[in-house]
């Protein structure tokens, strides 16, 4: 067996591996982008606990199909393909990279991903970037349930502040 071969199949073996992990995974297209652009998007990606690889097609699709995620097709998406794997959380890594874009970096295009094991498109992708994350959705509900409980409370203490004042401007008279 060549060297080259062995290389490969270590490739595809740590690839498989870093799949076999993940909460979610982002394939962006990366052509034109500068490796100073490549540099800060793997660094925004570390503070989430999530790395960008670039890999050939071939080598990335062979791994996710070993990594159990028989529905992707990574050879047929466009371009040259990076991976950002996200280990943390479903959604880190593709607004990570979804905002990276938006700051002005038109290099890098996302093509597709999978998270919590299922396969999505582009466009599929693009519309779970816009949605807002579950640790921002826990806090809109809290928000829900409290509000009419405040409000429910400041109405209560109204009442007794309200009682308060007239038990004491009644108390007031009395002793005049």
């Amino acid at each position: 067996m060549s060297l080259l071969r062995q290389k490969k199949e270590k490739e595809v073996e740590m690839l498989a591996e870093k799949f076999s992990k993940i909460k979610s995974a982002v394939f962006a297209g990366y052509k034109g982008l500068k490796v100073s652009e490549a540099q800060k998007l793997r660094r925004l990606l570390s503070v989430e606990k999530a790395e960008y690889k670039v890999a050939k097609k071939t080598l990335l699709d062979i791994a996710v199909k070993k990594a159990g995620f028989k529905d992707a097709d990574i050879v047929n998406l466009e371009g040259q393909i990076g991976a950002a794997f996200d280990y943390g959380s479903e959604t880190g890594a593709l607004k990570i990279v979804d905002q990276f874009i938006k700051s002005g970096v038109k290099a890098l295009k996302i093509v597709g991903g999978i998270i919590e094991g299922k396969v999505f498109s582009a466009a599929d992708m693009a519309q779970l970037a816009s949605l807002p994350g579950k640790q921002e959705l826990r806090e809109q509900l809290v928000g829900l349930v409290a509000s009419p409980l405040s409000g429910f409370v400041r109405i209560l203490n109204g009442n007794m502040v309200g009682l308060i004042n007239v038990l004491k401007a009644r108390s007031e008279k009395n002793r005049m």
